[in-house]
């Protein structure tokens, strides 16, 4: 589903759009300059340009979307290496306030613009009525005028709660993926712990020589693949530095096959460790991971 709402939030839907408008205008001038008594080209020139309206709607919503999963960090005080939190992402109840908002927003847009695409995809009804038939039609309309009211404003109160729902549930799908983020960082902090004794060796290394261990070898240390730490499937020393690769089997699948750098900074006879990702989600990674560990 993430990966479907940042292919929607993408360069490539914005062309789409961009297409589908090109189109609609120039099969409207086509249909206004030369061909005013063919009715379908009207409509088929309406219905793309209200296509790439909702081409551009859904785009926005996926917009508010994807930045509400990047924005969990934040909002539960968590700091990404490469996001840039601002002071209402820092406050939970202000951030889910406007993710909120916005998201009902755009929903309630992207409903009306799939309502007004499907009418104009629907087949019109003819629109002349035998004359003979004008004063029944006239009489009806009469009657029927409060009942059509009344169902324009169901129709209304239904894409109000159409809306409410799609906004909620899209909320709740935001919230679990914050559950999923406190998971997975919980797996990536216990790899962490477990390599306390290769992050030993190389700091005794640094005491003893002066300066860090090329490999593994030179730590004293067992080759990458015999060290398994919690969900790993080898540790590697490069140049004081340890690389953490997750086992493809038994990690989760955001971590599998993936790598984690435990970066040793020397500090006199001291080695302060930071972590960097390789091909892992920053959001995964544990709070504060670029301060000291």
């Amino acid at each position: 589903m993430e990966h479907l709402l940042r292919l929607v939030h993408s360069n490539a839907a914005f062309l789409a759009a961009v297409l589908l408008l090109a189109l609609g205008v120039i099969l409207w001038l086509a249909w206004a300059r030369f061909f005013t008594d063919r009715e379908g080209l009207e409509r088929a020139s309406h219905f793309l340009m209200a296509l790439s309206l909702l081409v551009v709607l859904a785009g926005c919503y996926a917009w508010v979307a994807t930045r509400g999963l990047d924005g969990v960090a934040c909002a539960a005080g968590r700091h990404s290496l490469h996001r840039i939190c601002y002071s209402h992402d820092e406050r939970p109840g202000v951030f889910w306030l406007i993710v909120g908002w916005q998201t009902y927003f755009f929903t309630f847009l992207m409903v009306v613009a799939s309502v007004l695409v499907v009418r104009l995809a629907m087949p019109r009804k003819p629109d002349r009525v035998p004359a003979r038939q004008l004063r029944r039609v006239a009489h009806a309309d009469a009657v029927l005028s409060p009942v059509r009211n009344a169902k324009r404003g169901g129709t209304f109160l239904l894409l109000v709660f159409a809306t409410a729902g799609i906004a909620v549930v899209t909320l709740a799908w935001i919230a679990m993926s914050l559950d999923q983020v406190n998971d997975l960082r919980r797996q990536v902090a216990e790899a962490f712990a477990s390599v306390a004794p290769e992050r030993s060796a190389v700091e005794v290394y640094l005491q003893d020589h002066g300066r860090l261990p090329e490999n593994n070898q030179a730590a004293a240390l067992p080759p990458p693949a015999g060290l398994q730490g919690h969900g790993l499937s080898q540790v590697e020393v490069v140049k004081g530095s340890l690389l953490l690769t997750f086992d493809a089997a038994t990690a989760d699948e955001h971590l599998a096959g993936r790598h984690v750098l435990l970066v040793a900074l020397r500090d006199g006879r001291q080695v302060q460790w930071h972590c960097a990702t390789m091909d892992v989600d920053d959001r995964y990674l544990p709070l504060h991971c670029a301060a000291n560990l």
